[in-house]
Order: C-alpha cells, then structure tokens, then sequence
C-alpha cells in the first residue's frame, strides 16, 4: 500500500524535473493535473510547447518560485531594510522571470 502526501499541487504551477531518468530532465513543466494507474499517483505535466509529460510518484520534480510571491516578499525585505534578503530575492525573480 501507497501513501503518499502532496503539497497543494496547482493547475499551472511550474516546476522542474529533477530526476535523471526521466526524458525530460532540467526542462520546466507546467502542473496539469494528478492521475492514477493501478492506485499510484501519475503527475501529469505540460511543456512550454505544450506536449504532455507524465510522471511516475518516483519522479523528483522541484517547484519553481513564483514571480508574484517573490514580489511580494522583495516588498517585505523593502520594509525590513534587510539588503542581503532583498538582493537574493532580486535575484530569484530574475531567474523565475527568465525560465517562463
């Protein structure tokens, strides 16, 4: 028997797969939805192209930052005045923005 836990998984959020078996390594992914086959969960996924991507419950996938969340916590380092915090966050909007 399979148990499994997942985070709030949401239609269009992206990550990257990082398993290094899957053909589809290191490309970023859109969450489509959440399948079963034989009572294990499958990710289902979409590329940037639009072609569909299928993970197994075995397959690691790391969740990229939001641009959105990373604004709103950029503003919060603005009010704390902590510069180290606010140029790390700088710097991941950067890269989230990139990526899309």
């Amino acid at each position: 028997m399979y148990i499994s836990f997942y985070l709030k998984l949401q239609e269009g959020d992206h990550y990257q797969i990082k398993h290094p078996e899957h053909p589809y390594y290191g490309r970023i992914v859109r969450f489509k939805q959440l399948e079963y086959a034989m009572q294990l969960p499958l990710f289902v996924f979409e590329t940037l192209d639009r072609e569909r991507v299928v993970a197994s419950c075995e397959t690691q996938f790391e969740a990229l930052p939001h641009p959105e969340s990373l604004r709103f916590m950029i503003d919060l380092a603005l009010q704390t005045r902590d510069e180290a915090w606010f140029r790390e966050l700088v710097h991941r909007l950067q890269q989230a923005t990139q990526g899309r």
